[in-house]
């Protein structure tokens, strides 16, 4: 589409004629063009440039026509280089722009992309004017001979040809619309009348000269409530009150000029009501009629403005939540060589907490390179990590440690691709947790051995007092007093309960830094052998054995578990014949295991404290003994098997007392858990003798 600015006149006489010279081509803002692409190549590589761009000076911005080396389209005419060239009819070089007064404070200079080296030969057209230049450019300073300079010239003289041939081209085009037009029978004429008419744009036609409005159609008519009497007593500058007289000539100025086909604007239209709405005003001249008419199309615009508001508030939410995040959030894209590789990525969006880890502005983390925020990357783990999420569109993580003259550091990464062929990625800093962790483990270690040594300097003595009061009791058990005799035997059963203790604490300190290695464990005989070892006290107790698979972990610990579950239920029976069952189902990639008895019950809101350590729900004096290690013990293997294990309070209603049901929730291998028989059981009671237990 031709670029249709809207510019009051320079004040500079020759500097309005140059403009008029370069706006009769007719080529700014139109689409890319492989001719004037064909030059811009040819000059970068015979000169061994970086960059080559075709620039034309428009009032205010050099546009690029064609440009290899450079991404954007163009930059304000006061950072140009080929603003200068166009002051003269030879090259401009400058072979170091940062020693030269002119350039070196140039944002293109002391920024991005950081320009050294510059040359360029001004687009002079036949009349004179000099309207652009076709330049090269380089970031390191260089010298360019004689002859190059000479190629560069003719090289634009080729630039200056394709002008003229792209304006001859529009010139012809325009000379075949007017002949069609002229041809143009009358039944076209009314068949386009009634295009006209029943378009569903706001459509006004209006003399060039007066303003007066000559006709409008129905969607104009209708939206604006006038019938065709009241549209024709009105010029536009009633229907647009934000506008003055002055203001609209100088719209309208391109176009009686010939330097635009049309131009574009927003302006709110007032209705005949006084109501308005927002709208986009396209304007065209016809000029071959008896007398140059303007044809404008109205769309009213509430809509898309309103949609345009909801997506700015979106898009300030989103990045509100973004920039409230700890975590450094980035959004690349990759950037390719020559043979398709990744070679880097190009950061399009980051969120504040990016901008502070790299020590950058907003402004200037967009369009920065990847390997420029992590220079040590190329040959890291991460960079492979990163151009394995674009080619293969899943995402990825991992931790990663890396120093460089900033930082020193873990960093955790997760990348996931866009629909855009790119990348977020997630950087947090951890640290702070690595150092912890590395704190924590050797805490547990010092835990560990001082446990480990209290333990057996305890053990030692409390063996001794259990031996020397049973050697009192087998010697002079006859001849004690009763007293005597009784209180020799609770030092006995103090001795063997702190016994105890210090072993279940022990076996605590070593669990808390257990690390499993997993070995197939068949569940089935684990529990079998648990409930073997209970059989005298489970007597005629009512025992339900399920299916129960392989899983990997360690076997005596799972034992130990289950021991734990069975023993608890043994302890808290209540008056009834027990009933326990220990049932298993799959759970997606787990195991879930039930083991439920009909004993005194827990109470829901202590469904938590029973697994905490030394927890107790009854007291010392009750004739339930323990000392509240069990379930704690059974929580932290479960979950150094990488599960999980839960009272399940469902099943009971409040302050009623039902038994109790155990839920645990272990992985399962991959393919585990397939074997016949799920979910079936056998009841039968355990004797007294039996060598097996119930299957």
């Amino acid at each position: 589409m031709t670029h249709c600015p809207v510019a009051a006149g320079s004040g500079d006489p020759a500097e309005d004629r140059r403009l008029d010279e370069l706006y009769r081509y007719e080529i700014l803002d139109t689409e890319a063009d492989a001719r004037f692409d064909r030059i811009v190549a040819l000059a970068a590589e015979v000169l061994d440039m970086p960059i080559a761009l075709i620039s034309l000076i428009d009032e205010d911005r050099q546009w690029f026509k064609a440009r290899i080396g450079v991404e954007v389209s163009e930059t304000p005419r006061a950072w140009a280089f080929c603003d200068h060239t166009i002051r003269g009819s030879r090259p401009l070089v400058v072979e170091d722009a940062s020693e030269d007064a002119r350039f070196a404070r140039s944002p293109l200079v002391a920024g991005k992309p950081a320009i050294r080296f510059y040359a360029g030969a001004p687009l002079i057209t036949p009349s004179g004017y000099r309207i652009g230049s076709l330049c090269v450019l380089d970031q390191r300073p260089r010298h360019l001979a004689a002859v190059q300079c000479d190629i560069l010239s003719r090289l634009a003289e080729t630039v200056v040809d394709l002008l003229e041939s792209h304006r001859a081209a529009r010139e012809l085009q325009r000379k075949q619309k007017l002949l069609s037009l002229a041809e143009m029978s009358q039944r076209e004429q009314i068949r386009y009348g009634r295009i006209f008419e029943n378009s569903l744009n706001k459509i006004y036609l209006f003399d060039a000269r007066s303003l007066q409005l000559i006709a409008a159609n129905r969607g104009a008519r209708e939206g604006l409530g006038y019938d065709e009497a009241e549209i024709a007593a009105l010029t536009p500058l009633d229907l647009m009150p934000s506008v003055g007289a002055a203001q609209f000539e100088r719209l309208l100025e391109p176009l009686r000029s010939g330097r635009r086909e049309r131009i574009r604007f927003e302006r709110e239209q007032r209705r005949k009501d006084g109501s308005a709405f927002p709208a986009e005003v396209t304007i065209e001249i016809d000029s071959n009629g008896e007398r140059p008419l303007f044809v404008a199309v109205v769309l009213d615009v509430t809509e898309r403005l309103a949609q345009q508001r909801a997506l700015s508030r979106a898009l300030a939410m989103t990045q509100s939540i973004l920039d409230a995040c700890q975590e450094a959030i980035t959004t690349f894209v990759p950037l390719h060589g020559p043979r398709g590789e990744i070679r880097d990525f190009r950061c399009l969006q980051a969120n504040a907490a990016a901008c502070r880890m790299h020590g950058l502005s907003a402004e200037e983390i967009v369009e920065a390179r990847l390997l420029q925020l992590w220079p040590g990357w190329r040959e890291s783990a991460a960079f492979d990590l990163l151009r394995r999420v674009v080619l293969d569109g899943e995402p990825a993580s991992g931790e990663l440690q890396y120093a460089d003259a900033d930082r020193d550091g873990w960093f955790h990464l997760s990348a996931a691709p866009t629909g855009e062929g790119g990348l977020t990625l997630v950087v947090a800093d951890i640290t702070a947790r690595k150092q912890h962790e590395r704190a924590l483990q050797r805490s547990n270690a010092a835990l560990e051995q001082f446990a480990t040594g209290v333990a057996h300097d305890l053990q030692t003595p409390l063996g001794q007092i259990a031996g020397f009061t049973q050697l009192l009791q087998r010697h002079l058990g006859p001849e004690l007093p009763e007293k005597a005799a009784a209180t020799l035997g609770y030092i006995t059963q103090a001795a063997e309960n702190m016994s105890e203790l210090v072993r279940s604490l022990l076996d605590y300190a070593r669990l808390g830094t257990l690390t499993i290695d997993p070995k197939p464990v068949d569940l089935q005989a684990v529990v079998g052998h648990c409930l073997a070892e209970f059989s005298d006290e489970l007597g005629s107790a009512s025992v339900a054995l399920g299916w129960l698979p392989e899983v990997p972990g360690n076997a005596a610990l799972l034992r130990q578990v289950f021991q734990n579950l069975i023993g608890n239920a043994l302890k808290y029976r209540s008056e009834r014949p027990l009933v326990l069952s220990i049932q298993a189902e799959r759970s997606g990639s787990a195991l879930l295991v039930a083991v439920e008895d009909n004993g005194i019950g827990i109470e829901p809101r202590h469904a938590e404290r029973i697994f905490e350590v030394f927890r107790r729900l009854h007291s010392d004096s009750s004739p339930y003994p323990g000392l509240g290690m069990g379930l704690a013990l059974c929580k932290t293997i479960v979950e150094a098997h990488g599960g999980r294990i839960w009272l399940d309070t469902g099943r009971l209603r409040q302050g009623e007392r039902k038994g109790s049901r155990f839920l645990l929730e272990l992985p399962l291998s991959p393919g585990g858990g397939r074997r016949g028989g799920e979910g079936s059981a056998t009841v039968l009671p355990i004797r007294k003798g039996d060598e097996r237990p119930a299957r």
